[in-house]
């Protein structure tokens, strides 16, 4: 799957945050190709006239016609079908999975993040009540926890992990049988995040690596467990961690159950740095999700939010970046239902707001298999 497709794409517009695509090629149909349809949300929007950010609640969609270079017309996301006991109107299952950089580059957006937590919550467990929801935490490590406080944990006689690490950290688990395999495997489901500002402790009593919907204090474990706080200043290999997450080898091991063919998935990938294409790009990751719907787009959506440093208005670059692409925002653009925000906004809860109409939406025209 190719997603460079020869067009044009344009960074967040001043005035509504809303970045949008543009084909060069007149004559392709806007019913064909991953790049004709666009969803990019951000959570903030410029005013552009001081480059002052501001708060926007706007669930936007815009749709691109490629005869029609001059002009789009935007329209409002989500359905007016509301949710009842049955499900919702096309599909009744969703997985959803989160891939949260703990680099150490994410220490100043983790406020941000454990803020959004229980409004997402509430969006969940209100407005897509009739999923049969399974909800999975990966984090972008291939180690468990601080690698050096395996040392000073027996140097503090397991009282903690100062002064590299904190002093709650879990030293416990060091002991033989409390760590498992799948602690440390980079796209495995995480129950025991353990870091700087992480949860340190076991968040789940069942032997399961994600959480279903109707769990005894759902709402508590997804706290806990995404809480990963952060562990080193290592580059993020969070879309790494993403694909394998995915893939058939943990989604017969480590993850199994999480993924299910009839159900739809709701990828969510967080992370200050928006690539780590040194050893793959857009079209990998795009590959690689697919392939786990069984190349169905329309049972796919993907939310990025990362940082938008190259986008002419910038929230993490006041003075504008270059009008490149990130590779993460890439492939937020060039799947049929994906939306973007930055990584710098002050609150994320209006872009899961925005996710949730979205897969409303989606669900309309999913057929299970």
């Amino acid at each position: 799957l190719t997603l460079a497709c020869g067009g044009s794409a344009d960074g967040p517009d001043a005035s509504t945050g809303i970045s949008t695509f543009s084909p060069d090629d007149e004559n392709d149909e806007a019913s064909e190709g991953v790049w004709n349809t666009v969803t990019t949300v951000a959570p903030t929007s410029t005013d552009g006239t001081n480059g002052t950010d501001s708060a926007t609640d706007a669930e936007t969609t815009t749709e691109v016609d490629p005869t029609d270079d001059a002009t789009t017309e935007p329209f409002t996301t989500g359905s007016d079908n509301e949710l009842g006991t049955d499900g919702a109107p096309g599909c009744a299952k969703l997985d959803v999975l989160f891939v949260i950089s703990n680099s150490a580059t994410m220490d100043n957006q983790q406020p941000q993040l454990t803020s959004a937590i229980p409004a997402f919550l509430e969006t969940i467990q209100s407005e897509l009540a009739g999923f049969d929801l399974h909800v999975m935490v990966v984090s972008d490590d291939d180690t468990w926890g601080i690698p050096d406080c395996k040392l000073q944990c027996a140097e503090n006689d397991d009282q903690g992990c100062e002064p590299i690490g904190p002093q709650d950290y879990p030293c416990d688990a060091y002991a033989p049988g409390v760590l498992e395999p799948c602690d440390a495997k980079r796209g495995a489901g995480q129950t025991f995040p353990a870091g700087l500002n992480a949860a340190n402790e076991r968040c789940f009593t069942h032997d399961r690596r994600f959480l279903k919907g109707d769990d005894d204090d759902f709402a508590g474990a997804f706290t806990c467990v995404a809480d990963l706080g952060y562990t080193d200043g290592g580059a993020s290999r969070a879309m790494t961690s993403m694909t394998r997450a995915v893939s058939p080898a943990l989604a017969d091991t480590c993850n199994a159950g999480f993924l299910r063919d009839d159900a739809m998935l709701l990828v969510t990938t967080i992370d200050d740095e928006g690539s780590n294409s040194w050893d793959d790009g857009a079209d990998v990751w795009a590959a690689a999700l697919l392939e786990a719907k069984h190349g169905d787009a329309d049972a796919l959506v993907y939310l990025a939010v990362t940082t938008d440093g190259w986008e002419k208005v910038s929230i993490c670059n006041p003075n504008g970046g270059w009008g490149g692409k990130v590779p993460v925002i890439e492939l937020a653009e060039g799947l049929e239902h994906g939306l973007w925000g930055s990584v710098c906004a002050d609150d994320y809860a209006p872009f899961f707001a925005d996710a949730a109409a979205l897969v409303l939406e989606v669900c309309e025209s999913f057929e299970p298999m």
